[in-house]
């Protein structure tokens, strides 16, 4: 049964301090449907750091190195969501593993009892159970009525609770509706709904999330359908999906779409991942709500990784996800596509058929770390008013700016000063829809501070980490080079500055300056 909490548990254990001491390798993957060992070994790959876009669709190669990179090595390999029970193919992937050291273990979460059967011969399968009556109100209450005593509501609340069968997911999804409605009416509409005796398929989604989904306002379940964008697993940011509301004219205002994040994430319809040093704040969906997303969005969001799609599909889809390497003519007949997130992917060059896309408004390329050039007719993305290139490290053909009329927002801008397709100084001046990361680079090319004071630095207001980079010889004149940094001066909500190769001897005062209250590195 879906919702019980195994891929919780399955993460709990993961996660935990004493199992990341004793495995040399870790690695998770969520199968899901349909079943393809390509995509599944590529995965793993990515996970333990041993990818190469090279080997990209070859199965035998990349089986060949997984079995090299976890030989003689004590991994744990978590496979989520695993529906396929032929034996045969799951004997073929398992010779990958045979090769690793004495206690590694792999764990296979999954919803059918064969799949347990054919993976676990030996009867080593865990059944998750439901929870007890007892336990599935006090879920529910501390949910709902965050424990507060309300003894009418929670006549009602007991057989709301006892209706979703002990399962956490539909405890905790219901409750989200619940919480801070105080009528009764409303607690027994919901009791008394008609979708409780729908019945409830293999796959199928549980009344519970019908009926909170159904509780949504229009506009809610507009921007909730197009989460159904993100594959199973995929961890997203905040911001990331407000964004993409913004981009289909779903909320005008990032305020307004934080406020409906908030309310999709109080109903536990968006789950918070458990932050790292080495990753920001993300978000997750339950594969059940994945689902009740996917069936909500009807045909305006298609992933292509799980279907080549139709040209009538490709014509009519307004966003799409894409895992495969990106071929030149993808982008020809998505004429209505609005939003295109390629962030974190091993791309290296976009393709020219992405100028195209004459209605696309958002363009997110942030961590693309092998991404070294963008096509040179990018002028052509007339509505095109938020991109985002940070942490893109090879990017070596820097757009110029000015060409994209409708631009209104830029994370992650890095300008190259002077030199062989550079820009002045006077050019970083006139944009002022920098937000995020900003690196200058090749600062040796200013000469006077005059210059400097010409990029306007002060002006970049939404601007939070900044750059400074100089490359080159000693400078012949300290104190030119410290008037330099002196007209670079930043505006005061900086958080961070990091400058590299400077030539002068000595800092600008305004790095000590106890204006730079956010000032924190």
């Amino acid at each position: 049964m879906g919702g019980a909490g195994k891929t919780t548990l399955a993460k709990a254990v993961y996660n935990d301090e004493k199992v990341k001491n004793h495995f040399g390798l870790k690695a998770w993957y969520c199968v899901s449907e349909p079943y393809d060992a390509l995509r599944i070994t590529k995965g793993l790959l990515q996970e333990i750091g041993s990818f190469d876009s090279k080997d990209d669709g070859n199965l035998n190669q990349l089986q060949v190195k997984l079995k090299e990179s976890l030989k003689g090595k004590k991994f744990l390999v978590v496979l989520d969501d695993v529906w396929n029970d032929d034996y045969s193919e799951w004997d073929n992937l398992r010779n990958v593993f045979v090769q690793g050291d004495m206690g590694s273990k792999i764990i296979v979460t999954t919803r059918k009892e064969s799949v347990a059967q054919t993976m676990c011969a030996d009867c080593c399968a865990i059944t998750v159970g439901t929870l007890s009556s007892e336990d599935s109100w006090a879920l529910f209450k501390r949910h709902s009525l965050e424990n507060r005593e309300h003894p009418e509501l929670e006549e009602v609340g007991k057989k709301i609770a006892e209706n979703c069968k002990g399962l956490p997911l539909a405890l905790k999804a219901l409750a989200g509706v619940l919480r801070g409605k105080s009528e009764v009416d409303k607690w027994r509409n919901i009791l008394k709904s008609e979708i409780w005796k729908q019945p409830i398929r293999l796959n199928g989604i549980l009344p519970a999330l019908r009926l909170s989904y159904n509780d949504l306002l229009p506009d809610l379940k507009r921007c909730f359908a197009f989460c159904s964008i993100y594959p199973k697993d995929y961890q997203f940011h905040k911001n990331q999906v407000i964004y993409l509301w913004i981009a289909n004219g779903l909320v005008k205002q990032f305020c307004l779409g934080n406020e409906y994040f908030d309310e999709l994430r109080s109903r536990s319809l968006f789950e918070q991942v458990p932050e790292s040093e080495w990753q920001s704040e993300r978000f997750i969906m339950h594969d059940l709500i994945n689902d009740l997303a996917q069936t909500a969005s009807s045909k305006l969001c298609i992933r292509l990784e799980e279907s080549k799609g139709s040209d009538y599909m490709l014509e009519q889809s307004r966003h799409m996800s894409y895992s495969a390497e990106l071929p030149n003519d993808l982008f020809i007949k998505l004429k209505l596509l609005r939003f295109l997130d390629l962030s974190e992917t091993l791309i290296e060059k976009l393709p020219d058929s992405i100028c195209a896309l004459y209605n696309l408004e958002t363009l997110l390329l942030s961590s693309c770390k092998n991404l070294k050039e963008l096509p040179l007719q990018m002028e052509k993305l007339i509505n095109l008013r938020h991109l985002d290139i940070t942490n893109t490290l090879c990017l070596k053909m820097l757009l110029h700016l000015s060409k994209l009329k409708s631009l209104q927002v830029l994370v992650g801008a890095k300008f190259l000063v002077g030199g062989s397709g550079g820009l002045r100084m006077e050019d970083l001046g006139e944009v002022h829809n920098l937000y995020g990361s900003l690196s200058v680079l090749e600062l040796q090319n200013v000469v006077y501070k005059r210059e400097a004071l010409k990029a306007k630095m002060k002006e970049k207001n939404h601007v939070e980490k900044l750059s400074l980079k100089w490359s080159g010889s000693t400078a012949y004149d300290s104190q030119t080079e410290r008037s330099i940094l002196d007209g670079l001066r930043p505006y005061t909500n900086i958080k961070k500055v990091k400058i590299t190769g400077y030539r002068g001897t000595r800092f600008s005062n305004w790095l000590a300056d106890p204006s730079f209250l956010q000032l924190v590195k």
